[in-house]
């Protein structure tokens, strides 16, 4: 069983991304990324870099799982994810800057664990 989320399986992940004498850790990384049931093939393979085809190859997955995500939004998830734990407030702005990223707010949720209505709640606060 692996300790980590999956929120920090997509990070260890992203950052091998660009090293191709990795690729074996990225095929696994494509298969643990599948099992989280978090994301979706689009999303393992933006986060791999891997192509789309031999990521529904490695994970088998066929289902919908995931939202809009861009991977570059990961350090910035995570450091929200952080507040949200120690302190139980975020500051909104971030959320803000996070969707402008093209990360849907259901993404967000699931990788925070913050609840959708909040993070939609907190936008609408910070555009107002």
């Amino acid at each position: 069983m692996n300790a980590m989320t999956p929120l920090q399986q997509a990070l260890v992940a992203w950052s091998r991304t660009p090293d191709p004498n990795s690729q074996q850790a990225q095929w696994d990384d494509a298969v643990t990324l599948g099992e989280t049931g978090v994301f979706s093939n689009s999303n393992i393979s933006l986060i791999t870099g891997l192509n789309p085809d031999r990521v529904a190859s490695l994970t088998g997955k066929t289902d919908k799982t995931g939202g809009r995500f861009n991977p570059e939004a990961l350090p910035f998830i995570y450091d929200l994810r952080i507040q949200w734990a120690r302190y139980g407030v975020v500051s909104h702005k971030d959320v803000v800057f996070i969707l402008e990223m093209k990360v849907s707010a259901n993404m967000l949720a699931k990788l925070t664990g913050i609840s959708r209505s909040a993070i939609y709640s907190w936008a609408k606060k910070a555009t107002q």
